[in-house]
């Protein structure tokens, strides 16, 4: 049991040193490239986050759109399609949760996220597709 307790307690400091080299190494990255003047990456778009996010159970055919479909009518199901949605609604279910939508902590989608995802959900009429 020792010798088990040892083994995983080894490889844990192993991936941990991994991790902080490699977060040493990506910062030195991105140091290099500002003083070399190249561009850094583009911002992600507000609906590639929502995308990214969201749509595995938000979009067409997931889950929560079925779900909500049951609950509020196929009019109300698909999110990105929705104008009647206020910023602080999303931002309250995501955080809390609501039905079977469990809540989203801030590790799992930040709060930079977040406002993308409440800005694509609210975006006006005329810029939905």
């Amino acid at each position: 049991m020792k010798a088990l307790l040892g083994t995983v307690l080894a490889l844990a400091a192993g991936s941990l040193a991994a991790a902080v080299a490699l977060g040493a190494s990506s910062g030195a990255s991105a140091q290099s490239s500002a003083l070399s003047g190249t561009a850094a990456p583009a911002a992600e778009s507000d609906e590639a986050v929502y995308v990214r996010e969201c749509a595995l159970c938000h979009g067409p055919m997931g889950t929560g759109t079925l779900m909500l479909a049951r609950r509020l009518g196929q009019d109300n199901a698909v999110l990105a399609s929705r104008t009647n949605l206020t910023g602080p609604y999303v931002e309250y279910v995501v955080r809390h949760g609501l039905g079977s939508m469990p809540a989203i902590t801030r590790v799992e989608v930040t709060d930079a996220q977040l406002a993308q995802i409440v800005r694509h959900l609210t975006r006006p009429q005329g810029a939905r597709r």
